[in-house]
């Protein structure tokens, strides 16, 4: 009977000791930013809400040149927000500009509704993967 409670324990104290080595991933597309920090975005242009305040914000950073891979990418982001359904009025999509090193320019960005910089998609995502995420998100915060 002790055996039928030890196990457990022993099991998840190993995963837990060991997910390094045991190539545990996760399902997001994009790239978590660990810790989430606040980030100032300079000349926003909303394509789709009028506030960024208390709503989930993709962000497209603009290149300093906005050529057809520009535009095709605001297209994109436009039938994200028509494909993400009833959920799309707690979604916010902007382009703007930014001082982070960290950003390139190109790059689509995922601020959540308490203004905190959390997630990354470097240069053009996978419009799929992106919808994915942004569902998950929205499925699992009350905000």
């Amino acid at each position: 009977m002790a055996l039928l409670f030890i196990i457990p324990i022993v099991a998840a104290a190993y995963v837990l000791s060991h997910r390094n080595s045991l190539n545990i991933t996760t399902k997001q597309h994009g790239t978590f930013i660990k810790p989430p920090y606040g980030l100032a975005l300079h000349n926003v242009d909303y394509l789709y809400g009028n506030t960024t305040n208390g709503k989930w914000t993709i962000a497209y950073m603009l290149p300093n040149d906005c050529t057809d891979t520009c535009e095709q990418q605001k297209t994109l982001l436009r039938k994200l927000h028509t494909a993400l359904g009833a959920e799309r009025d707690r979604v916010t999509i902007v382009t703007a500009a930014g001082d982070e090193p960290k950003i390139e320019d190109g790059s689509v960005i995922i601020i959540n509704p308490l203004g905190l910089y959390i997630m990354l998609y470097a240069s053009i995502p996978e419009q799929q993967g992106l919808l994915k995420d942004m569902r998950r998100l929205l499925k699992y915060s009350h905000a």
